[in-house]
């Protein structure tokens, strides 16, 4: 191998180090106030701090659970595992768990880069596509969300996946079957472990076919004379194995969801709405991609479908479309990132509708990639072409860089607390019982200074629907108006009277209105009703205290200790002052 070409190739090496050193700094910095955020009281109480055996700590049991369990509407052991060890290093202090999610963050970021560059030589491009994908502000949700560990991980073990994808698929001078083999086995093997950590990535399959056509260029190992779609056979034969277990993902996914009613039926959500939604949810998403604002946790459902929205995104997805067939041999690049965006987004655009949401920041994480890709490879044809152009590359990559991540500070503040984040969506959205509710219950909870009962085991249902089919709805507005309450909370009962939250509840008002032997028998209930739930036992056990039936008071201390290890300090704090 000539000097020259050794010299290059360590040059290159080098720069790409430093590359990757930048990446992870800026983004660690970037994200690194995180660390001083609470847990936010949407999800983050399923997920980690109301949830018994994430907060055991990792154990063998727990790991057990994991595996098995079907809980918040998914089957994802892995993103379970992950919050288990968080526990076990952090305990429930907040700032730790985030920066869990900081530290997948910077390395799927370096990932990407180390990724693109060898599958297409090039550096610059793929810094910038990783840098946008580090220091976009629609990331912040799935970054500084703790509960969204599943989209860090996940992206963490696909990007791996598609690394090793990339050392078996890369064309070599001489073929050593024995070394593909291994580099396919582990491609699958990630595959499986980000499956397990979100079966967001059950497209992946098609993201490999998109590869062998652009970089690595494997359709072009064939003859000219062989039909293209017999060059396409072997390619997808050899991807059956990925294909099966996007099935199984897709089987355990839509088992979890529909057990648990996640699942919306054209009884919640109007048919037209629902058919309507997901390309009107493209055309935000590519808006959003460019001009980043008014970012909320939750987006609610449109009453009625934005026919001018749908007419424009219908067009602009069918132009792009045409584009990328239409230049996929001049642009090969193009056609990829618009397919690798279309694709990804399949699993959350809405098809089959999940939740009440209209659209998520989150879902954006890995299908903005292919966005990227077409912005980084397109500067990069027009710098070669134009070489002019090579002196506004650098101010303009760096202006945009720069917007991204001052735009990406403003919007981590708003996830600094649960009021600070729902105020600010509650401001920007039509008013949902989402936000609105989880409002309230913050705001309620910092006015009490998180000495009371604890009144958010689960956020009420807010419609349901007794028999002559109009729905009752519990007003969150009523929070501190107990008398308001406590009808409320009686009429559901008529309606679900095995509902143990709503048992609760009731308890907790009429505990607060001077009535502790009603309160008593309403806790009893709920622990009947759901024995698992630590609440219920803690709340009985601070009325029985106050009644002086300490040795009763004490047994249900300790049953909700067992079901809430980080009870045992209030618990006490309690048991010292009586």
């Amino acid at each position: 191998m000539p000097f020259s070409s050794v010299a290059n190739r360590k040059s290159e090496s080098r720069v790409a180090l430093y590359v990757s050193a930048l990446l992870a700094i800026g983004t660690l910095l970037l994200y690194w106030p995180t660390s001083g955020y609470g847990f936010i009281i949407a999800d983050d109480y399923q997920y980690i701090t109301q949830n018994a055996p994430v907060l055991k700590g990792l154990s063998w049991s727990g790991i057990n659970w994991a595996l098995w369990s079907m809980y918040a509407d998914n089957w994802h052991p892995l993103t379970w595992i992950s919050h288990m060890l968080d526990c076990s290093v952090y305990g429930l202090y907040p700032g730790g768990h985030h920066l869990t999610n900081v530290f997948l963050h910077t390395a799927n970021s370096v990932l990407l880069f180390v990724l693109l560059k060898r599958l297409t030589k090039k550096v610059w491009p793929s810094a910038f596509v990783a840098a946008l994908f580090a220091w976009h502000p629609l990331h912040v949700e799935s970054v500084a969300w703790v509960c969204e560990r599943k989209d860090v991980l996940s992206t963490f073990f696909g990007l791996l996946s598609l690394l090793a994808y990339a050392r078996y698929g890369e064309k070599s001078e001489v073929r050593n079957p024995k070394s593909e083999r291994i580099w396919q086995i582990l491609a699958l093997v990630c595959f499986a472990l980000a499956l397990m950590s979100k079966p967001m990535l059950v497209t992946l399959p098609c993201v490999l076919l998109l590869l062998d056509y652009w970089p690595l260029n494997r359709l072009k190992n064939s003859s000219a004379q062989t039909p293209l779609l017999k060059q396409w056979i072997p390619l997808v034969v050899e991807k059956i194995p990925f294909f099966v277990l996007s099935f199984i993902g897709c089987v355990l996914t839509m088992t979890a969801q529909s057990a648990n009613g996640a699942v919306k039926s054209a009884d919640d959500i109007p048919l037209l709405v629902r058919v309507a939604n997901p390309i009107c949810s493209y055309g935000r998403y590519l808006v959003k991609a460019f001009w980043p604002e008014h970012l909320v946790i939750f987006y609610p459902m449109p009453p009625a479908p934005p026919w001018g929205l749908f007419t424009v995104s219908l067009a602009v997805i069918v132009a792009l479309t045409w584009l990328a067939f239409r230049w996929r041999e001049k642009f090969p690049w193009f056609g990829v990132g618009w397919l690798w965006f279309l694709g990804t987004l399949v699993p959350a655009i809405g098809i089959v509708q999940v939740g009440d949401q209209a659209m998520a920041d989150r879902y954006t994480y890995i299908p903005y990639i292919g966005l990227f890709i077409i912005m980084a490879w397109a500067a990069d044809y027009w710098m070669e072409k134009q070489p002019a152009i090579r002196r506004l590359a650098l101010p303009a990559g760096a202006a945009a860089l720069l917007a991204c991540v001052l735009v990406t500070q403003r919007q981590m503040e708003f996830w600094r607390s649960s009021i600070a984040v729902f105020s600010h969506a509650t401001r920007l959205t039509a008013a949902n019982k989402f936000s609105n509710g989880n409002l309230s219950y913050a705001l309620a909870e910092e006015k009490r200074g998180g000495d009371a009962i604890p009144r958010y085991e689960t956020i009420l249902p807010a419609k349901m629907k007794p028999e002559n089919g109009q729905p009752l709805i519990y007003d969150t507005a009523s929070i501190g108006r107990r008398d308001d309450e406590v009808t409320q909370l009686s009429e559901l009962l008529n309606y679900q009277l095995d509902n143990a939250t709503i048992h609760n509840n009731l308890g907790i008002v009429l505990y607060e209105q001077g009535k502790p032997d009603e309160a008593i028998a309403q806790f009893e209930k709920a622990t009947q009703l759901n024995p698992k739930s630590p609440w219920a036992y803690f709340n009985e056990a601070r009325v029985l205290q106050e009644r002086g039936r300490a040795r009763e008071a004490a047994a249900h201390y300790a049953k909700a200790v067992e079901l809430r290890p980080d009870l045992s300090k209030e618990v006490t704090k309690r048991t010292k002052r009586s």
